[in-house]
């Protein structure tokens, strides 16, 4: 499954979220669905800036937003912060 969490605000910030049963992980539904779901956002053009978070131990969640071109702009004790900006 994959969401926006909540409509772009003021800025145009989304944040999305999404997981994957384990039957069919490893299979690149979830990268592929990123790219379409982020696609499609920005092509609404109210969608400046899509943003999701990831346990640092979750490496196959943040290596779809790496394969999807997201930066990492933060992280705490617990967590990563990613972004990916509208034409990049």
């Amino acid at each position: 499954s994959i969401m926006f969490k909540g409509g772009p605000d003021r800025k145009g910030k989304v944040e999305i979220g999404y997981g994957t049963n384990e039957e069919y992980q490893n299979r690149g539904y979830m990268t592929e669905a990123v790219e379409a779901f982020c696609s499609a956002a920005f092509d609404t053009g109210k969608v400046k800036r899509i943003i999701a978070e990831t346990a640092k131990d979750n490496t196959a969640s943040f290596g779809v937003l790496v394969k999807n071109n997201f930066k990492k702009y933060s992280e705490n004790d617990d967590f990563f912060y990613w972004e990916k900006l509208k034409n990049e």
